[in-house]
């Protein structure tokens, strides 16, 4: 274990473990700042340019707009990767579509004649997206207000302040609501896709679960972001399971995103977010089944891009 995260166990003990985590993606003066504004200046949204497009982000909301609020920018390497696996007229799916981070990237670098069909189940965030697609003018966005999982129903779900961090839950609680979720197989009923990118806090299994015809006859890739801890926490999944299922479609582990297993403590004084690193791995996923997974694959999150 490197002296980062050895110090960011000692800083969980005090509940001061978030506050480091952010200077650490942010910079030290860049998290200050945020802070003395979040401090002094009214809650709004602010109309942020991103490459070919514009997206409305909250100026207090944590996560994926805070990060395009101080930095104009979130997860470039995954964008990179979107750039070069996507291309004209090809069909992406955003699973997990949030405010439409990835739905308008995708757009821009599929032209009029891609189609991306994007989901979001979280109502709130749903009309933050719809939002956002109306100040631009692509006319090959499709948007369902969804959840996609592993089978044809209703389903409980909880929505957060943090949209990046609302999910769907097995255990019904006060706090949440009833959203419908289907089927990929069903919803898409044999279209032809490319490309399925998905970010769904844990509940990656049961989307796969969900569209096994569709894995099983196309050879669609696949961009992952994999939530190990919050599978086994919130759903009872274990990472050898999720590794398990996908192997049953002939997948390989093309490339990996993760932060570095040894971070630099110069990121604490970067003014951009300390970049994560891309790896090359091209590896079976015969491979990571019942070993333990490569360094590289952090215990809370990390992204795979996959092809067959």
């Amino acid at each position: 274990m490197s002296k980062y995260y050895k110090i960011l166990k000692l800083f969980e003990l005090i509940n001061l473990d978030k506050p480091l985590r952010e200077c650490y993606k942010h910079s030290i003066h860049r998290e200050i700042k945020y802070v003395i504004n979040k401090k002094i200046k009214p809650e709004a949204l602010i109309e942020q340019n991103i490459e070919n497009f514009k997206i409305l982000i909250n100026n207090q909301s944590p996560g994926l707009e805070k990060d395009l609020y101080i930095q104009q920018i979130r997860e470039e390497e995954s964008v990179s990767i979107l750039k070069n696996e996507l291309g004209p007229e090809m069909t992406f799916v955003d699973i997990g579509a949030n405010i439409g981070y990835y739905t308008l990237y995708s757009a821009d670098i599929l032209g009029s004649k891609g189609e991306i069909i994007a989901f979001e189940p979280a109502n709130r965030t749903y009309k933050r997206l719809k939002e956002n697609l109306s100040m631009n003018n692509f006319s090959n966005i499709s948007t369902f207000e969804k959840a996609i999982g592993h089978k044809d129903s209703e389903i409980d779900f909880l929505e957060k302040d943090s949209a990046n961090l609302s999910r769907i839950t097995f255990n019904s609680k006060s706090s949440s609501t009833t959203v419908k979720m289907m089927r990929l197989d069903s919803f898409l009923n044999d279209k032809s896709i490319d490309m399925i990118r998905m970010d769904v806090q844990g509940f990656e299994y049961f989307i796969l679960k969900g569209m096994k015809d569709i894995l099983s006859s196309q050879d669609v890739k696949l961009f992952i972001e994999v939530h190990p801890k919050l599978m086994q926490k919130n759903y009872d999944i274990c990472i050898n399971e999720f590794w398990k299922l996908l192997s049953e479609y002939d997948y390989k582990i093309k490339t990996a995103i993760a932060h570095p297993p040894k971070p630099d403590v110069k990121s604490f004084f970067y003014s951009r977010h300390p970049p994560r690193k891309i790896y090359d791995i091209d590896m079976p996923i015969s491979s990571v089944i019942g070993n333990d997974e490569p360094a590289i694959f952090n215990k809370n999150s990390y992204r795979v891009f996959l092809e067959k």
